[in-house]
């Protein structure tokens, strides 16, 4: 059987059939691959079969889409791409003997990017992308009960709360598992609240949508206090 893996942190979590029609990932219920994590969009991904080849296309999503560390709109893909969704990864399996669906004599991968969207466009990394120049951004802790003074950010996405995952851990039995996260995008450090009940304040104001942080930005999240920082 065909199938898509998807595992968190080495660890099996879901295998899907794929028949070629299109498979849709996101964190709503109503994806055929459902990821519940606050870094996953509602509509973030889909995987559909587009002549012999497997296409992955991002649905606009808050904290992208990856293929072997690239972030990507469209890609055509196969069994030997790593693709990354907030902090899982999903892989291509196929069946032995049945093919990984690659180049058909009548088309090659661009083509079909072509035709479906007339330009393939890789959004840059700042991770990537002159690696060398990249300003990385962190925060320096002002007050709260956190264990490190000065945290710095270099995955793609950074997670702020209780959770096991989290970078930056809070600590008490009200702290929420997920207060706000960090996606480090070709925009810059871009934070946003999963509740839009309890929203971060930034310089003293509510921000409850998606805000890009500039350096000696001031943020105050489930009660500690933080000082973005940007360092060449």
């Amino acid at each position: 059987m065909n199938k898509i893996v998807l595992n968190f942190n080495g660890r099996l979590v879901s295998e899907t059939p794929f028949s070629g029609d299109a498979v849709t990932i996101g964190r709503g219920p109503g994806n055929d691959i459902v990821i519940d994590n606050p870094a996953i969009s509602s509509r973030h991904a889909r995987v559909f079969k587009e002549k012999n080849f497997i296409i992955l296309e991002d649905l606009g999503s808050t904290n992208g889409t990856f293929v072997n560390g690239e972030k990507i709109r469209k890609a055509v893909i196969n069994s030997r791409d790593d693709i990354t969704v907030g902090k899982h990864q999903l892989k291509l399996s196929w069946e032995e003997g049945t093919g990984d669906f690659e180049a058909g004599s009548e088309s090659n991968p661009a083509a079909v990017i072509q035709s479906l969207d007339k330009t393939m466009v890789f959004a840059k990394d700042p991770g990537k992308a002159g690696a060398g120049k990249a300003a990385v951004g962190g925060f320096a802790v002002m007050e709260g009960g956190v264990a490190k003074e000065r945290i710095p950010m270099t995955d793609r996405v950074t997670t702020i709360g209780k959770s096991s995952d989290a970078l930056i851990k809070l600590k008490g039995l009200l702290a929420p598992k997920v207060a706000a996260l960090v996606n480090r995008s070709d925009r810059g450090y871009v934070l946003s609240s999963p509740d839009a009940k309890k929203p971060a304040i930034i310089n003293g104001n509510k921000v409850d949508k998606p805000y890009v942080l500039k350096n000696g930005d001031v943020v105050e999240i489930a009660g500690i206090t933080l000082r973005f920082y940007l360092k060449k």
